[in-house]
């Protein structure tokens, strides 16, 4: 572990903290095991004090990277309000009680409680400091999920075996147990119960609904040049791919750039925080995620700024310097704002016919790779409906494009419907 400790510390920064957890929670275990229940223990004292010495190496070792005592103590950072804006570090809500998650929590509570006259102190260390992470913030639960498996199974075969060891319940059970539990993950995954696949499918190369891959095959294709702006969920992508080319503005590892640089960034939105980062970084290029609030209507709104590519993962906006003025003249959307949620803005341009031809045309020519252009057709969506019964054979077309994408969408199966009935009369 001193060795493997440095070695996750550099490879994955921030979270090489879970090493020392480990460890630590098994070197305090198994000394209150040699202390109250010395059966329960392997513990000599002489190996006791090797697991203490082999912690102790580790967390200094763990001080040997590039970010020295940031790395170590991410986990106190982490700490900062600001940090639950951010999915994977938001807190636990009730519902999730409902979810696997719950059912494991509530379920090594139970075992733990039973068991509790003879408590081995290592699994109740690590389950209850695991679990409290995984309350904590969801990206724990890979770890709590680890640590409390083997607790869960060893105490569920107590309860299914006698004192001898001897299986209280047919031998077959537990085959057919196993078979069982495993055709629930295949059914859990194939049907997606958990709405795991809508994000996560599976299959080879780059997930596209998680990084913005078309948007990075733009700037590389059309020789952009930053410096740039990013999102932060999309630095660790932009990195692999544009590194040492273009530099990011923010990844994942925040350690790096520390609370306040984060907190500024939350209000990236905000004029006077944006002509700020303009001044002193010297942006020409944002690179933005799609995000449930419309962070980019600053964007779209200055005469500076011009968006140049869009799709259902990421915005690319180019600032008016000489440099980008040739791309934005071939490239540039008019009367597209992707980042909006409401669609009325292009009221205004669907009462003027030459402006309605230009913005269908714009809305057209973003549409590219069909499977990722779900807001493009919605939008086309829109405007034909508003262009009235003439066009509702195209409207009909372009949502069923959409359903095709998102078939768990509601409003767009009524609008279908709607414009179905609409079509017969």
């Amino acid at each position: 572990f001193p060795i493997l400790q440095p070695l996750w510390t550099n490879l994955y920064g921030g979270g090489s903290v879970l090493g020392l957890l480990l460890l630590s929670c098994f070197c305090a275990g198994e000394c209150m095991n040699t202390l109250f229940r010395r059966e329960a223990s392997c513990m000599t004292p002489l190996w006791t004090g090797g697991l203490i010495a082999s912690s102790l190496a580790a967390f200094a070792l763990a001080f040997i990277n590039p970010n020295t005592y940031r790395a170590v103590f991410y986990f106190m950072m982490s700490r900062d309000p600001i940090f639950r804006h951010i999915i994977e570090w938001r807190y636990f809500a009730r519902e999730d009680l409902l979810s696997l998650h719950g059912v494991l929590l509530v379920l090594g509570a139970a075992l733990l409680l039973r068991f509790w006259r003879d408590t081995d102190w290592t699994e109740l260390m690590l389950f209850s400091v695991f679990g409290y992470l995984s309350i904590d913030a969801p990206r724990s639960l890979p770890f709590f999920a680890m640590a409390t498996v083997p607790l869960v199974a060893s105490r569920l075969t107590r309860i299914l075996d006698d004192a001898d060891g001897r299986p209280r319940v047919p031998v077959w059970l537990y085959p057919a147990g196993a078979f069982a539990l495993c055709m629930l993950t295949i059914w859990y995954l194939a049907k997606d119960a958990g709405k795991f696949q809508s994000d996560y499918s599976f299959g080879l190369g780059v997930n596209m609904k998680l990084v913005p891959v078309r948007a990075v095959d733009f700037v590389e294709e059309n020789g952009v040049r930053g410096p740039i702006f990013n999102s932060y969920g999309i630095g660790g992508y932009l990195i692999w791919r544009l590194y040492p080319r273009e530099r990011v503005f923010l990844d994942g590892r925040v350690e790096m750039y520390g609370t306040e640089f984060l907190k500024g960034y939350m209000l990236y939105w905000q004029p006077e925080v944006w002509e700020e980062y303009v001044r002193r970084y010297g942006i020409t290029v944002a690179i933005i995620d799609r995000e449930p609030n419309y962070t980019t209507r600053y964007l779209d709104e200055s005469d500076r700024w011009a968006l140049v590519f869009f799709d259902d993962r990421a915005m690319i906006y180019l600032r008016r310097v000489p440099q980008n003025e040739a791309l934005i003249r071939r490239y540039a959307y008019r009367y597209m704002r992707p980042g909006s949620m409401k669609f009325d803005y292009l009221d205004a341009s669907l009462v003027d016919p030459a402006k309605t031809f230009a913005l269908i045309g714009e809305l057209q020519r973003s549409i590219g790779d069909e499977q990722y252009s779900l807001n493009s057709h919605l939008m086309l969506g829109y405007c034909y409906l508003k262009l009235g019964p003439v066009y509702y054979q195209r409207a009909l077309k372009e949502y069923q494009a959409a359903a095709a994408i998102m078939p768990e969408s509601r409003d767009v199966r009524e609008k279908i419907a709607w414009l179905q009935q609409q079509l017969k009369v």
